[in-house]
């Protein structure tokens, strides 16, 4: 640091060295700095993706789970998705239903969970439909809209070239990862759950 100053008048060393302490904390090894950005954590949405939407659901059995949810409607509209423990499941009216959970991002990088509700044996177009729809997506930016004649899911792939999705890996590097930030703070785990206690009729 001494040699630093060498040079500078005396009236301006003192100047200069504070300024150079300041700037200790910022300076970085050679080709260093490439973590000061990284992600280490996203916001994950348990959802479908909107009929205008396209997106890309990630390959592979590990980016799927299954798990059991229950979504509470308010005043006929949609709510959040909840992440329901199977041993307080009967208090919610078989409501509480099982769902295959597929990864996904949209053109914008955001992070979905795509809830598919698991078959009962039967022909369900809803199932199928949105199961073709999530395969397709591996390969293909894919849009989906809501059929309600047919009842199922109309498919739509990307005219254009839209390059390949980027995956954040760091920040969900698995799908153990994805559901937890999907439904912190969405968990019934227990009869004293305030979801539990308005199906419940306690509150």
């Amino acid at each position: 640091m001494i040699e630093a100053i060498a040079g500078v008048p005396p009236e301006r060393q003192a100047a200069v060295l504070e300024t150079a302490d300041l700037l200790a904390g910022a300076l970085l090894p050679p080709d260093d700095g490439c973590d000061l950005d990284r992600l280490v954590s996203v916001p994950v949405t348990a959802r479908r993706p909107k009929s205008l939407e396209y997106f890309r659901t990630r390959p592979g059995a590990e980016w799927s789970a299954g798990v059991l949810l229950f979504k509470e409607k308010r005043d006929g509209m949609g709510g959040d998705y909840y992440a329901v423990n199977r041993a307080v499941a009967h208090h919610l009216g078989g409501q509480a239903r099982p769902f295959d959970l597929r990864l996904a991002v949209n053109r914008a990088g955001a992070v979905l969970l795509v809830p598919i509700p698991r078959g009962d044996g039967t022909r369900d177009t809803l199932r199928t439909s949105l199961l073709m729809a999530m395969a397709e997506a591996e390969r293909h930016w894919c849009r989906i809209a809501w059929d309600g004649a047919a009842g199922g899911w109309n498919l739509f792939r990307a005219e254009g070239d839209l390059g390949e999705p980027t995956w954040p890996d760091t920040a969900i590097p698995t799908m153990a990862a994805a559901v937890e930030a999907a439904f912190s703070g969405h968990i019934i785990g227990d009869e004293e759950h305030p979801v539990i206690r308005r199906a419940r009729g306690l509150e």
